[in-house]
């Protein structure tokens, strides 16, 4: 063969190779018809022909085994008649992604499309559609500086229900209003629901429950809903997040993502202590405690020394602490919290913290501490009336009895509770 020849097979091969997988000659074309979409003046319009007046009348709710009237119908065939047409999108990929999905796919991940004042939101998996959501406002996706997500989980509460619980921080300049939170995949009877125009299924957006109406900037809401006992070990759900910025009549912002859990079981596990931990350090603002596992030799070996003398605060911690570290990197700056939260959801718990024990709090929030170790069990404990005007010990070494008896608070003597203990380090 002439060395040329050869040469301008081989380069044709190669054209040929390129196009195959680089080529966008395969075409494909979407149509996505919004469920409400519709055009402005249509409501006055069809209402002052079916109603005989320019403003739709107030209605009143139609027993379900009841006929529309044909005023109603009329009303709503008219306003069918004025639905913005399907939004069409095309796009182009290789032979090679149509024959082995391999290369870029014809869609971008999401489509975001207005008509009139509504929104379409719709999410690719390759060449087939993953979500779709219709706004009745035109939408922005995942803002920055807006909000933040601080936990998102499906818990076990206090009571053995199932609880989903998500709380949520106005980390921007303006007040967020209509905040809310909704979830699809999980037993809840407030999932959003869904809505079919010509064959095609909508998510409507708007918050399954609240969180706000009004959360002013550097405020923190949280949202939950009861959900249904299930035997399923893990959960797989989608997360929705949507409200206004500036006002009721400000910018409206979606988000949404996958989560995946295990099915939380009730009472302390280490599911539960890190469920706890993230809250804890979503409010630490940007500086988390890591979990060093010399520190979870040192609060086992705390839990031991402390529940065998319950009836004073801190029992041994001096003597343990310089056995254990001797004159190590953890021989000074160490020190530990004494929590017990017996059935108590985790986020709840961190939150709750505040308010019933603010120095075990402020231990949690310095920043000082960079590293924890943490110990759960159950032992004796001394229960504090709910009453009283003292929450903490001032120090190691106390009578607890004698200590908060003092303040005319009733001290009672319980046999088992659960307590968790956490051993902070720099």
């Amino acid at each position: 063969m002439n060395p040329r020849t050869g040469l301008s097979v081989f380069a044709i091969g190669l054209v040929l190779v390129g196009a195959f997988f680089f080529a966008p000659i395969v075409t494909y074309t979407k149509s996505f018809p919004l469920a409400f979409a519709i055009e402005q003046g249509a409501y006055s319009a069809c209402s002052e022909e079916a109603f005989g007046t320019a403003a739709p009348p107030a209605f009143e709710v139609v027993p379900l085994n009841a006929t529309l009237t044909a005023e109603s119908d009329s009303f709503n065939n008219c306003l069918d008649q004025h639905l913005f047409p399907p939004y069409n999108v095309t796009g182009r990929s290789s032979l090679s992604y149509q024959i082995l999905g391999i290369g870029s796919p014809p869609f971008a991940s999401r489509l975001l499309f207005t008509q009139g004042n509504y929104s379409g939101l719709v999410y690719f998996n390759g060449t087939k559609v993953a979500a779709a959501y219709e706004f009745f406002q035109k939408v922005e996706v995942d803002p920055t500086g807006v909000y933040q997500l601080l936990n998102a989980s499906v818990q076990m509460s206090g009571f053995g229900n199932l609880e989903f619980i998500a709380s949520i921080k106005n980390i921007g300049s303006s007040p967020i209003s209509n905040l809310g939170v909704a979830t699809s995949g999980l037993p809840a009877s407030n999932s959003p629901g869904y809505v079919t125009r010509d064959g095609f299924n909508w998510t409507e957006v708007g918050p399954a429950w609240t969180c706000s109406d009004y959360l002013a900037p550097g405020g923190i809401c949280t949202a939950s809903t009861i959900l249904a006992n299930t035997n399923a070990t893990r959960y797989n759900y989608t997360l929705y997040v949507v409200g206004q910025i500036g006002g009721a009549s400000g910018t409206t912002f979606f988000h949404r993502e996958a989560r995946e859990q295990a099915a939380p079981q009730l009472g302390l596990g280490k599911d539960w202590v890190n469920l706890f931990m993230n809250q804890v350090n979503a409010e630490r603002h940007g500086t988390p405690l890591t979990e060093n596992s010399t520190l979870d030799r040192f609060a086992a070996l705390r839990f031991a020394s402390a529940s065998s003398q319950p009836q004073m605060s801190d029992y041994g911690f001096l003597t343990d602490r310089t056995t254990f570290f001797g004159l190590g990197v953890f021989a000074s700056g160490v020190t530990e919290l004494l929590l017990y939260p017996g059935v108590s959801a985790p986020y709840p718990y961190a939150s709750d913290l505040q308010g019933s024990a603010p120095k075990h709090f402020a231990a949690l929030m310095n920043t000082t501490y960079t590293q924890f170790g943490y110990y759960f069990g159950e032992a004796p404990y001394y229960l504090v009336s709910v009453n009283c005007p003292v929450k903490e010990v001032p120090s190691a070494g106390i009578n607890i009895t004698q200590y908060f008896e003092g303040y005319g608070c009733t001290v009672t003597p319980v046999p088992d509770m659960t307590w968790l203990v956490i051993i902070l380090a720099p």
